[in-house]
């Protein structure tokens, strides 16, 4: 795919039953990354060079989640014409595991929790949501920006 303003995104997707892996490439003002995704049922690990240490991201999210969330659309758009070639494979069930040396930070867990400690305590204590945003902190690029999004923190 070949955006408007130039930048470009180029891979490869493997997909068998409930489960997809897409290895892209992108291209944007002369600046390479990198982006791993593997979708297995409505488990997400996503990694690449946007985050720090080899790190990355779990989150749990159905396909109707998925399809209705606009965040979601800021990075993937199903109605964008791009080319493609498509092949027969054998499915090699290692293609869907994730990698064993990256540290996966299970972001819909950090999300349930931010919620618990958002919820104004009964006893009229202050809540403590100012702090949520830090929980963003060990994140960078796009991960540490859709983590701030989604808290409603200023970036």
């Amino acid at each position: 795919y070949t955006g408007p303003s130039g930048g470009s995104t180029q891979g490869v997707a493997y997909i068998t039953g409930d489960k997809m892996r897409t290895d892209l490439t992108m291209n944007s003002n002369g600046k390479e990354s990198n982006v791993y995704v593997i979708r297995s049922g409505d488990e997400n690990y996503i990694w690449g060079s946007g985050f720090p240490n080899n790190t990355g991201m779990k989150m749990t999210m159905s396909i109707d989640e998925y399809t209705t969330n606009e965040d979601s659309k800021k990075y993937f758009d199903p109605t964008k014409k791009v080319e493609y070639d498509c092949s027969d494979w054998t499915p090699d069930s290692s293609v869907f595991s994730p990698p064993t040396n990256v540290k996966f930070q299970d972001f819909s867990a950090m999300m349930k929790d931010i919620i618990k400690v958002s919820v104004k305590p009964t006893s009229g204590a202050p809540s403590s949501s100012a702090s949520n945003c830090s929980i963003c902190n060990s994140l960078t690029g796009d991960a540490k920006n859709t983590c701030l999004s989604q808290l409603g923190c200023s970036q």
